[in-house]
């Protein structure tokens, strides 16, 4: 047997992680839930951080902050050396349009910022026009980094699309 299908039929929900008493799938199912707790907090601080002056974001301060998840049992897959565990950014992350009958993933929009491209009435209006961006993403892997004891290497896969359109 090649050292390659060895690699590939390690089942890491059983393999221990080395000088620990926990298995490598444990050890990315706590990290994952870490990795996602440090995004809520820096998503909550980015709300924590101004207080909108035109609308009112409701009692929930807005669905974004219900965005992230971790499955119970994380969906692990591999790809040769690396092992991925996903965090999900929920369909609270998608809010419609206000303009047109598209819909927008605003936990992505939210971390990259945009710009309205057209020559609109409101396209330099800060946060309606355009916004710079709050890299909560980025901010949080920095984060994790700085106590990540495992060496767990954090891989970011955005999406292709931000919006969605709505007619069929």
């Amino acid at each position: 047997m090649s050292i390659k299908n060895i690699i590939k039929n390690i089942n890491v929900k059983k393999l221990k992680y080395p000088n620990t008493n926990l298995t490598f799938g444990q050890v990315l199912e706590i990290e994952t839930r870490r990795f996602a707790d440090i995004l809520q907090k820096n998503i909550d601080n980015y709300y924590s951080s101004y207080t909108p002056s035109v609308y009112a974001r409701g009692s929930s301060g807005g669905n974004l902050r219900k965005s992230v998840s971790v499955n119970d049992i994380c969906i692990f897959s591999s790809n040769n050396k690396t092992i991925t565990a996903e965090i999900i950014i929920n369909e609270n992350a998608i809010h419609n349009s206000i303009l047109n009958k598209n819909s927008a993933n605003a936990f992505w929009l939210m971390n990259d910022g945009w710009r309205v491209k057209k020559d609109v009435w409101f396209k330099d209006i800060h946060r309606f026009g355009y916004f710079e961006g709050t890299n909560f993403v980025e901010k949080s892997v920095r984060e994790f980094n700085q106590s990540n004891k495992y060496g767990i290497i954090l891989n970011i896969i955005r999406p292709i699309v931000y919006y969605y359109s709505n007619t069929t």
